[in-house]
């Protein structure tokens, strides 16, 4: 059915209400498809109950087929792109209402155990992963909110942290500060590569006061690729603070034990 003929129904609903069922008894609705037999389905002996459940059909009809509404000014956003990463079981993810806020280490273990096993929320608790991870782990729970979390945090701006899509460089190009870091985490998560090379990219042109908070990114995965550059910046750069870090994570780097080293370690187990 078109729009016009659902609102021809709605209007004689409106009408039969509006009289009520005991000064005009109501006449059955017809329609087509599967509107049609739900219509149709209700006892027609009992003129109310008819009436209330055709108004209930009805306007559902009408709000499914309604457009979401777009501010003045400002065009809809673009649909929310497929999520390949698959979910995790829902007894899993109800735990996420268990986790006290005074036990953060709990939540941030259990969004690690759920990145290395490749899993997301399912879309329902996205909100509350958001709202739980953003102080504690947020380039994880960006992560395991997935896409549709992510980009529901786009849409909002209530949580700026994971406003980012992976695969789209626009929000480490543009974004805003607290965006472009949880961005650059997150990469550093799952492509660390990738994420040296924008950062190597962009350095000379970041603010002094956020080289030390994204150079911390280089933490997650780090790796005897990262060495030239953090050199680099331990040497030269201009901020001591910076400086400090780079040379932090380069005795870590150094002091980490070989591939070889941790297979030696963990034989005797």
């Amino acid at each position: 059915m078109n729009a016009d003929a659902i609102e021809a129904l709605w209007q004689k609903i409106l009408t039969a209400a509006l009289l009520g069922t005991a000064r005009q008894p109501f006449v059955p609705l017809e329609a087509e498809g599967a509107l049609g037999a739900l219509l149709k389905w209700r006892d027609q002996a009992d003129a109310e109950g008819a009436l209330l459940s055709a108004a209930a059909a009805i306007s559902y009809v009408r709000r499914a087929g309604e457009l979401p509404f777009a501010p003045l000014g400002r065009a809809l956003p673009a649909p929310c792109p497929p999520d390949p990463q698959p979910a995790m079981p829902y007894e899993a993810a109800e735990l996420l209402s268990k986790f006290s806020p005074h036990r953060p280490y709990l939540l941030e273990e259990w969004l690690k155990l759920a990145h290395e096993r490749r899993l997301r929320v399912p879309e329902p608790l996205a909100p509350e992963l958001l709202a739980m991870s953003e102080r504690i782990a947020p380039a994880l729970g960006a992560l395991i909110a997935g896409v549709r979390g992510r980009w529901l945090a786009m849409q909002l701006g209530t949580w700026q942290y994971a406003a980012f899509q992976l695969d789209d460089e626009t929000a480490w190009r543009t974004g805003a500060p607290i965006t472009r870091k949880t961005f650059l985490s997150a990469l550093r998560l799952t492509e660390p590569e990738r994420a040296l090379r924008l950062l190597e990219a962009t350095w000379e042109r970041e603010a002094p006061n956020r080289r030390a908070n994204l150079l911390a990114a280089l933490a997650h995965n780090l790796d005897q690729a990262d060495l030239p550059f953090l050199s680099r910046v331990a040497q030269i750069d201009r901020a001591p603070d910076v400086r400090e870090s780079a040379a932090r994570l380069i005795d870590q780097l150094q002091n980490a034990p070989t591939p070889e080293q941790r297979e030696a370690e963990a034989l005797p187990l």
